[in-house]
Order: structure tokens, then C-alpha cells, then sequence
């Protein structure tokens, strides 16, 4: 949850060494998250909409959504979102969500936007990698293993899906950084 941007000062957090440095650690993270991921079978009931699961609260949502959602009104109460690398895949939620920290001030360097890529993302990730990654669970002998990982599979998925997120929408520092510079 930690932010990419470990500086204060503007001049440093859009200098390209310092992007390019933040870029690769983003990318090992990545990396590491869907190695950890690929151990858990791919468990297309996690994604279902609505749930078949029964869900507190869960509307039209799928298990692995509401999770992520949950998790992102946890997270929005302690300022994951005020920092300017972060973005919700639940905006609407984390707007209601009061904040239980003082603010802090980040430096303004990004050029005010509106680019959140999250629900493309999301779709990306749930129809092409999670596939390619994960073993199916179509098996009969692989069905209760699949149940008893609903849980961890979802907490995994929440884990690649916001580090991708963070790695994709970096890329804005990058864009203004070489604006500046012209």
C-alpha cells in the first residue's frame, strides 16, 4: 500500500531517475503478486456476478468485488487514496468513506485528470490473465480445493489488481515529467 512517490519535493518525485527507479520496483512488485496469485486455482465463481455467494451488502456484485470494495473503504479511511499514485476501483464507495488520519499534503506535480483505467483493467485481468496464470478448477477432484480458496484467491487478485493499477496509472508522472521538460 506503501506510495511510490518518496519525496516531498516536486523537483525530485518528476525526475526520470527517480520515475525509472520507482518504475522497476513497481514492476517486481507486479511480478511477485501474480507468482503469488498462480498458486491458487483460478476459481471462476469468485468472479460471478451477482454473487452465489451470500454477501452482506453485495448488490450486483461479484465475491471478488466485494471484497475489493471492502477492502478499498478500509483503505480509503487511512488515506491510501489521498496519495496522488493511488487510484480506487471503487471511487463512488471510497468517496462516502470518512478518513481517520489527518490529510496530508502531498506537493501538486500532476496535472489535474480525470484518467482512471482501473474498470478496463479489472475486465483485462479477470478475462485474460488470471486464465493464462491459474490453473483451471474444471476437475472434479479440484472443486473443494477451489472452495477453500475463495478467500485467499480474492485477496491475491485485490493485490495484482492495485499494483498493476499503481504501475499504469505511474505512467502519468512520466507524461508530465517530459512535459515539463519541453
Amino acid at each position: 500500500m506503501d506510495t511510490a512517490l518518496e519525496t516531498w519535493d516536486p523537483a525530485t518525485t518528476l525526475s526520470l531517475p527517480h520515475i525509472r527507479a520507482q518504475l522497476i520496483r513497481l514492476e517486481d512488485t507486479v511480478l511477485f503478486h501474480l507468482i503469488e496469485r498462480a498458486q491458487f486455482p483460478l476459481n471462476s465463481t469468485i468472479y460471478t456476478t451477482p454473487s452465489p455467494l451470500p454477501l452482506p451488502n453485495a448488490g450486483n456484485l461479484s465475491f471478488m468485488d466485494w471484497v475489493l470494495r471492502s477492502q478499498e473503504e478500509l483503505q480509503a479511511k487511512i488515506r491510501r487514496f489521498q496519495s496522488p499514485d493511488q487510484f480506487p476501483f471503487f471511487p463512488e464507495a471510497v468517496s462516502r468513506v470518512p478518513v481517520v488520519l489527518p490529510e496530508l499534503q502531498y506537493p501538486r506535480v500532476l496535472w489535474d485528470n480525470t484518467v482512471n483505467v482501473n474498470s478496463d483493467l479489472k475486465a483485462r485481468y479477470v478475462s485474460s490473465v488470471l486464465p493464462a496464470v491459474c490453473r483451471p478448477t474444471d476437475r472434479a477432484e479440484r472443486v473443494h480445493d477451489a472452495q477453500e480458496n475463495y478467500g485467499s484467491s480474492a485477496t491475491a487478485d485485490i493485490m495484482c489488481l492495485q499494483s498493476l493499477s499503481q504501475r499504469i496509472h505511474f505512467g502519468k508522472f512520466v507524461a508530465e515529467s517530459k512535459f515539463r521538460q519541453e
